[in-house]
């Protein structure tokens, strides 16, 4: 199968391929690359308290990418169209809510990191600051996604039954009962496992493994030169590696849960690389060595606009 090759930019008046988005932020909304407007959002930390001319520049900069993004990974879940139709105000508000509520595992506010990420010598700060501020947005858009809206393909309880015997019955009727509170009892249980098993092979993980799992997990191609020069392999090691790790994880944990249903063991694995995701994210964020990684998907991010 051939991956489709992403956009360079949005499309001109005549279908052609324009320059990178930054290029075209900086020639079309120069505003939104306004250090004295970020600067003062920074300072006052809440856009509500700025004047109303940063509030409208960086509220219409958050509302452009979070509706591209939102559009771009609602594929994942039942969202109507109507929830694609974010306002400017509210893709902000989502926005600052992440960076406000979510911090590194050092403790550390996303808001201070999407300040401190931007090189000394960098000749366009303001573009570093809204490169990482739209890779902080595709988290936070997904989670959107996630929280508001059932995964695609699952059919709400609540819909009607298509059925000239139901009457006007809804899915939820039929079932015989309600979930058992020991069910959501199990599922913490098996998630606080999960995240122990994680931590243990996180502190395991070389430094190549780390790698190659933070590139995935931010969907880098594996086959990008600054994917191959931080994992130090090529793209057939690197897959090899990947493969051998999950497989290795899954083993372990069927030879620690012999007695346990397979179904259990299976759910467990799945908890466990959702752990680790999370856990090298947020490693990622704080190891150096990681920059060109963020810097790269920051990109991905920034040039593809829908």
């Amino acid at each position: 199968m051939t991956r489709r090759k992403k956009s360079a930019g949005p499309a001109g008046p005549g279908g052609e391929a324009e320059p990178p988005i930054a290029a075209w932020t900086q020639r079309e909304h120069p505003e939104w690359l306004d250090e004295q407007a970020w600067a003062e959002w920074r300072a006052l930390c809440a856009l509500g308290l700025c004047r109303h001319a940063v509030q409208e520049s960086l509220a219409s900069f958050a509302g452009f990418h979070f509706r591209r993004l939102v559009s771009r990974y609602a594929f994942r879940v039942n969202a109507p169209g109507e929830a694609r139709a974010l306002t400017d105000r509210d893709g902000w508000h989502l926005f600052e809510t992440h960076l406000t509520a979510r911090q590194t595992r050092e403790g550390k506010r996303y808001k201070d990191w999407l300040f401190a990420r931007v090189p000394p010598d960098a000749n366009s700060p303001m573009q570093a600051v809204a490169g990482g501020a739209v890779l902080l947005m595709r988290d936070a858009a997904r989670e959107y996604l996630a929280r508001e809206f059932a995964p695609a393909g699952q059919v709400s309880l609540s819909s009607p039954v298509n059925s000239a015997e139901s009457g006007r019955l809804a899915l939820e009727d039929l079932l015989p009962d309600a979930a058992s509170p020991a069910d959501e009892v199990a599922r913490r249980e098996y998630e606080a496992l999960a995240r122990e098993h994680a931590e243990e092979w996180f502190a395991a993980l070389g430094a190549r493994d780390r790698m190659l799992l933070l590139a995935r997990h931010m969907g880098l191609p594996l086959n990008h030169p600054v994917v191959e020069q931080a994992a130090g392999c090529r793209k057939s090691k690197a897959c090899a590696s990947l493969r051998n790790f999950v497989e290795n994880l899954a083993a372990d944990l069927r030879r620690q849960f012999a007695d346990d249903p397979a179904e259990s063991v299976r759910l467990l694995a799945t908890l466990t690389l959702e752990a680790l995701n999370q856990r090298i994210d947020q490693w990622g964020r704080q190891e150096p060595r990681c920059a060109d990684l963020f810097s790269l998907a920051s990109r991905h991010e920034e040039t593809t606009p829908g």
